[in-house]
């Protein structure tokens, strides 16, 4: 059986799970509204790199490099621009992913 174990950063309290005890993840409360995922990402740890998704219930999967190329090609034209995939996938170590109910993972391979 796995455990969830509450945390406090701040005052505000997040959860994390045994099962997914090796990398760094958690699963934030409503208290961290309205902060960014980059903020969240460093509530799990400091040195790891954000990348956020446009969901588009679709069977794109991309990895950092891609969402790097695919933003500059459209940052000229917004610049709170979000690349459209439905998935990601780290390249290496503290590459840290936003989901729809605010958790970050980041990876440690």
């Amino acid at each position: 059986m796995h455990t969830w174990h509450w945390h406090t950063w701040e005052g505000m309290s997040y959860l994390t799970c045994s099962l997914l005890e090796a990398w760094p993840h958690g699963f934030f409360t409503q208290h961290f509204w309205p902060r960014s995922p980059e903020e969240l990402t460093m509530v799990l740890h400091p040195d790891a790199s954000g990348y956020r998704l446009k969901q588009v219930h679709g069977n794109t999967v991309l990895t950092p490099s891609e969402i790097a190329i695919r933003l500059s090609e459209i940052e000229e034209e917004n610049d709170s621009a979000l690349v459209s995939a439905d998935g990601l996938v780290s390249e290496q170590a503290l590459q840290a992913f936003d989901g729809k109910e605010r958790q970050a993972a980041a990876s440690l391979d």
